[in-house]
């Protein structure tokens, strides 16, 4: 998933518009009212809404379907995890803040690599919840 996630950013690179990057900022604020309000099922649907926004901005359909796939795979573990640890991890909001500050910097680049560190510490905090 990290490496198909970072092409699909590196691929969306020309259709990171304005408007998309003020979408992203609204999902990020949604997750982080979730959290506040200890909504893990919330704030996991919003985290879901942010990924899929990256993927379809790729334009690589097939690629976005696979990301697709294995994400619907992984919501119930996301949400027992992120119920676990009280809310949505700030670690991983910390990981988004990341991204969109390097897409609204127009760094492809660091945003890609942010974007694939934050995938492998998911499947990291993941696995020490479970």
């Amino acid at each position: 998933m990290a490496t198909l996630e970072a092409l699909c950013i590196r691929e969306a690179a020309g259709s990171l518009t304005p408007d998309v990057l003020q979408r992203l900022r609204a999902l990020q604020k949604e997750i982080e009212r979730a959290k506040r309000e200890r909504n893990a099922q919330r704030a996991v649907a919003a985290d879901g809404e942010f990924h899929s926004l990256l993927w379809r901005q790729s334009g690589l359909t097939e690629t976005v379907s696979i990301l697709q796939n294995l994400w619907d795979r992984g919501e119930y573990y996301r949400i027992i995890m992120h119920a676990r640890r009280q809310g949505f991890a700030d670690e991983s909001l910390k990981e988004h803040v990341r991204i969109l500050d390097a897409l609204e910097k127009r760094d492809i680049s660091t945003a890609a690599k942010a974007l694939e560190r934050h995938r492998l510490h998911a499947m990291q905090r993941l696995e020490a919840t479970t």
